[in-house]
Parts: structure tokens; sequence; C-alpha cells
């Protein structure tokens, strides 16, 4: 039987894994090539990158606030201007709204901004479009309320359209911005803020007034400048007109009560009586248009 020793033979011993090799060259030697890759392209793309990206920020940043890229109230430009709306008027809308003094045409955010400080005045009822033009311009296109009359009230000239809303309120003898409008007088309450409604029955009376005249393309030839309100209800009288429209040449409009009102003769027939009156007496002055009543005709005053 042959022998057999009892005791084991010993493996040698192996390194752990993670001991480096020192018989083996290290990654930087073993990668000539890519060293060369990295010092060659690698690192000097990245420098002219970083370079780059540092170069255009700063001019970016530099021409951002260059004059010429400017963009001021004068340099906006609105897309449709309403026949009815005067170039003064317009460039107090957009002096209005633009409350910044500039903005520059870079700015991301512009058109945002611009159409939000539009969407909060009174003036606009809703804007369309928003858009840049370069090197300063920007082009709006705004749909705006339009004022009917002016109020005088303690704190200035109140411009109110057809909702009798205040949309502006102008200094006293403030030029020729709404000159042509006529002035609403005889009221009772007290102006609103700008931006709100004025809620006076009386108010509601004579806007309605105005604006049936410039629906039916009237307005401009009747030439309203003032509208009387002080007997609305019959205040001062109940046998009297609620409103009474002036025209120029001493002219007056006897038009009765509100648009609508119970008793009141139909609205196209005192429109007709307009057109005829229109017609009929024309450059007569010192004189009563009646359109109360169906048998109402032009009666020179006293």
């Amino acid at each position: 039987m042959p022998f057999r020793s009892s005791k084991k033979t010993k493996t040698p011993s192996r390194p752990p894994k993670d001991t480096p090799d020192p018989n083996k060259p290290s990654w930087w030697k073993r990668t000539r090539t890519t060293r060369i890759v990295l010092f060659k392209w690698v690192f000097p793309i990245g420098l002219t990158l970083a370079l780059l990206v540092l170069g255009v920020r700063s001019a970016a940043g530099f021409v951002h606030d260059l004059p010429q890229f400017q963009v001021n109230p004068e340099r906006l430009m609105m897309d449709t201007r309403p026949d009815w709306l005067k170039s003064s008027t317009a460039r107090e809308i957009h002096r209005k709204a633009f409350r910044q003094q500039t903005y520059s045409i870079f700015d991301p955010d512009l058109t945002r901004r611009i159409r939000e400080e539009y969407e909060a005045d009174p003036w606009v009822l809703r804007v369309e479009s928003v858009s840049k033009i370069f090197p300063n311009h920007v082009k709006v296109d705004l749909l705006l309320r339009r004022p009917l009359a002016r109020v005088p009230g303690p704190l200035g000239i109140n411009l109110v359209d057809s909702e009798a809303r205040v949309l502006e309120v102008l200094p006293s003898g403030a030029g020729d911005l709404c000159d042509h409008l006529p002035v609403v007088s005889g009221l009772s309450s007290s102006a609103p803020a700008r931006g709100e409604r004025w809620a006076d029955p009386a108010l509601d009376a004579g806007i309605g007034v105005l604006h049936v005249l410039a629906a039916n393309d009237l307005l401009d030839d009747v030439q309203v400048t003032d509208v009387d309100l002080s007997n609305h209800g019959g205040r001062k009288d109940p046998k009297e007109s609620e409103i009474v429209l002036s025209l120029p040449n001493r002219v007056r409009v006897l038009w009765g009560r509100a648009v609508g009102a119970f008793g009141e003769i139909p609205l196209d027939e005192k429109l007709e009586k307009i057109r005829t009156f229109l017609k009929e007496g024309r450059g007569v002055g010192n004189v009563d248009w009646n359109i109360r009543f169906g048998n109402g005709g032009i009666i020179p005053h006293p």
C-alpha cells in the first residue's frame, strides 16, 4: 500500500486584486496616444470654448445696454390705430402702459412685460399681439376701449367709455387730447378711481344716447358738445326732457328719457327725426329739436 502524507500541500498566496502590480506600467505611461489627444486637442478646445462662452456673455451684456437697442415709448408702434384715435392720444396710451423708461430689444422678457403693462391699462380691452422689430421698435396690436364723453370732476376731466368706465383722468385744460368729445354735466355722484365703472343711472342714460348715435353714424354729424343730465329722473321738472343734447349754433336736442325707457317713442323714429332735422335745419340756430314726441318739430327759442 503506498504511503500518503497526512500534511496538506500549501498553495502559494496571491496578492489581493486591488493591490497594484509594481511591475505593471501605470495607465498614464500605457496611454501615450490618449495623452497626445488630451494635450493637443481636448484641453485647447475646452479652453477655447470656455473663453468663447465668457466672451459671448460679456459681449451680450455690452450690447444689451447700447442706446441703439433700447426701446422707449416713442418707438412703440400701434399695428391698427382706429380712426377715432388721435396720434396724441395714442402716444399718451403708450406712455401710461410703458411704465419702465426703456427696455433692451434683447431682453427675453420684453414682449411679456409689455403685454402685461398694456393689459393692466384701462384703455386696453385686449392685447392681440406684441412683436419685436430690430433694432429698437416693438409693434403692438391692441383692441382699445373708445371714450365717448368727458365728465369734469374735482381731480380733472374723466374720460368715460360706453360702459361708463373711467379710462383716463386728465388735468383741466389738457390740450386737444380729447377735446372733440361731448361734456357730460348735471351728475350728482362722484367719479370712481381710474379703470373702474362709474355707477350712476344718469350717466348710463347719457352715455347710452351717445352710444346709439355713434352706432348709427350720427354722432359726428350732429356734433354734440354737451349732454345735460341735471333733470334726470325729473329732478328739476318731470314735464321737461331728462336728457338734453347741445349742438353748435345754440341748437338743443330734447331727447326725452333713457334709451328704451317706458313710454318713449321708438328709437328708430327718434333717429329718423334727427336725420330729417339735420337736412331741414342745418345752419339754423337758436332752436330746439323736439324728438320726444311723434309730432315734435323744430322750435325757435323764445
